[in-house]
Formats: structure tokens, sequence, C-alpha cells
């Protein structure tokens, strides 16, 4: 399957027709710890109603990369807005890595915290990346 053809498998919509999610944001990421900063791209695949496959991929001081799954659930609220939230075990050294995010519109906002950092990043729809 061309990547195109695999993105349009998958319609991410949460529920009946509530949250429609695009598959592809893109981004960056910052430290609110240490200021480091970096591009952040995501890949999102609804595995059941309201619970989401997201496969996250970033560099850290611009040429480290860093790429880690997770599973977020998500809930509409009644502004129309969808918060998702979810936790990952990312080995000893990082410990747990939790976020919480706010999608409005073609917006993502999240939180980030784990054992040695805590942050930010905000995301854009990602109209046919696929890289």
């Amino acid at each position: 399957f061309s990547s195109s053809r695999r993105h349009t498998r998958y319609p991410l919509v949460t529920g009946v027709q509530t949250c429609a999610l695009p598959i592809s944001w893109s981004g960056s990421w910052c430290s609110s710890r240490n200021g480091h900063h970096g591009p952040m791209r995501a890949e999102f695949c609804r595995t059941c109603d309201n619970q989401y496959s997201v496969r996250f991929r970033g560099k850290f001081w611009g040429i480290v990369p860093f790429a880690y799954r997770t599973t977020l659930q998500a809930s509409t609220n009644a502004d129309g807005t969808v918060t998702l939230t979810g936790s990952r075990r990312l080995g000893l050294l990082l410990g747990t890595f939790s976020m919480q995010a706010t999608v409005t519109g073609n917006t993502l906002k999240a939180t980030y915290c784990s054992k040695q950092d805590q942050g930010t990043f905000t995301m854009s729809r990602c109209g046919g990346c696929n890289d």
C-alpha cells in the first residue's frame, strides 16, 4: 500500500462521528526545565472507540532522533474540543511519560511530564505529509 492509501484505511473518528482527528500532525516540543526544543510529528491510528495508538517522532538538540508509541484516550467536550490523555513507560532513565492535550480545530496543544523533564508541544494538522 502507498502511504496515502494506508492513511485512508484508518479514519480517525471517535464514537459516532464525534471528533475527527487528522491522522498526521506536525509541530514542535519545548522543555520547560531546560529550554531544549525541536521538531515533532505524530501519527494517529484509532484502535477502538475513543482510543488511539499514536507514534510520536522528533529530535533532541535538532539532530538526535527519538520515537515512541503510546495509547491515548480521547473524549469530546461540550464545546467541541477533544481531550487526549495517556502515559507510557519509557524505561528506567526517563520513567513514565504522561501527557494531556486539547485539540481545537486544526491545533493540538499538550503538556507532558516525565521523571527527567516536563514541557509542552504544539502541533497542527499535517495535510498530506506521509514521511
